[in-house]
């Protein structure tokens, strides 16, 4: 745990700020609960026995790697969705951490081991649920291999995200409420360390306070449309909005799939499509030019 957490306090680069975790999570839950839930819903209700689902690889691959125990590639969404919908019930008590624990300004000098263990749990719930939505959409595009306006980078950075998505799921299935009660109890020492010292570092953190089983990620690759930074600009509305499309989005993909079930094709729908896809892809583009400049 410790050794993933002083990785994690390693790649911070800017301030955080308490009160933008605080709007991070607020944006998080209403993500989770009005757009990647339902979305999960629809596809494991409307898209759950396509082959295209069924026989996915990459799912198989992300049920194996997390630990998740699913029976198919659709059980493996609900799986996830139970995760997802574990997080939401647990967002009250995570805000009370934030705002009760979490020190009202964090450095990448002056961050405490506990400041860093929340922060990290807050981005990685947030990476969680924006994945998911481009991982529903990757699957049901059969891996990126149909048709589509979206780069072609924009498929292999999802495929990138995949081994930090498992790790995350690993770490924080069945077992989330717990992660969230235990992260108070995280001891309050300095977080930054000489890495030649981590072994005598990991002894004094437990002997300080809690030792808590968070996974090894850095914000989903680097990838900043995947981190907690996707607050911290003013550009919210947005994101959101963008957020929101891709929800749209894969429910134009089951329409489109339930059409050729039939063996017909619907232009006026491929179009959509092919709108949305564009225009999403455009504001991430736009996203991503803007964090690097912040990066600069």
């Amino acid at each position: 745990m410790v050794a993933n957490i002083v990785n994690y306090f390693n790649s911070m680069f800017h301030t955080v700020r308490r009160e933008d975790v605080l709007k991070n999570l607020e944006n998080t839950l209403s993500i989770l609960n009005d757009e990647v839930i339902p979305a999960l819903d629809g596809v494991i209700s409307n898209g759950g026995n396509y082959k295209v689902l069924l026989d996915n690889n990459l799912l198989k691959t992300i049920a194996n790697t997390s630990g998740i125990k699913a029976k198919d590639n659709r059980d493996l969404l609900v799986k996830i969705k139970g995760l997802l919908v574990n997080v939401t019930k647990s967002g009250k008590d995570l805000t009370k951490v934030v705002e009760n624990d979490l020190s009202e300004i964090v450095t990448d000098k002056t961050g405490t081991v506990r400041d860093v263990a929340i922060i990290k749990v807050v981005a990685d719930i947030s990476s969680l649920g924006m994945f998911t939505l481009d991982l529903l959409y990757f699957v049901l595009s059969n891996n990126g291999a149909d048709e589509s306006n979206y780069p072609k980078i924009k498929f292999q950075k999802i495929r990138d995200g995949i081994p930090s998505y498992s790790a995350s799921l690993k770490s924080y299935a069945g077992h989330f409420a717990n992660t969230v009660k235990d992260l108070p109890k995280v001891a309050t020492i300095p977080a930054k360390v000489d890495p030649s010292k981590i072994s005598m570092f990991e002894k004094l953190v437990g002997k300080s306070g809690k030792s808590i089983n968070l996974p090894n990620t850095q914000g989903f690759n680097g990838n900043p449309v995947y981190s907690i930074r996707m607050w911290l600009v003013d550009r919210e509305i947005a994101k959101y909005e963008s957020l929101k499309e891709k929800r749209k989005l894969i429910d134009l993909k089951l329409m489109e799939l339930k059409v050729q079930e039939t063996g017909d094709e619907n232009p006026a729908l491929r179009k959509q499509i092919e709108y949305f896809e564009d225009k999403i892809s455009k504001v991430e583009y736009e996203i991503a030019q803007i964090e690097d400049e912040d990066e600069d």
